[in-house]
């Protein structure tokens, strides 16, 4: 079964804000945060697929020091946060090419 994080992702990237209310990689961090919660609280769901993908985009970026979310960090590479977002489901299409 695909990981249900990343098949929400795919339905989001077009209309984010439809989602998490503004194109902002800050408020996709605070809404995946609490729906992986919901998610690992509530199924037994496997989420390693975001998992592997998560921890792709800190060993291309890194970490940003402090133990920054990968929101800061993208947002900081792409020099804002519309910009983070747009970088976040470009490295999130290029995942998906990627994984078998």
């Amino acid at each position: 079964m695909t990981d249900p994080v990343l098949r929400l992702l795919a339905e989001m990237r077009d209309r984010p804000a439809l989602y998490i209310g503004r194109c902002s990689v800050v408020a996709l961090f605070l809404f995946l945060a609490g729906y992986r919660a919901a998610l690992r609280e509530h199924t037994d769901l496997d989420l390693s697929g975001y998992a592997t993908f998560i921890e792709g985009l800190y060993d291309r970026y890194g970490r940003g020091g402090g133990g920054h979310s990968w929101a800061y960090v993208l947002t900081e590479v792409a020099g804002g946060d519309a910009e983070g977002l747009q970088l976040f489901f470009e490295e999130l299409e290029a995942f998906r090419r990627s994984s078998p």
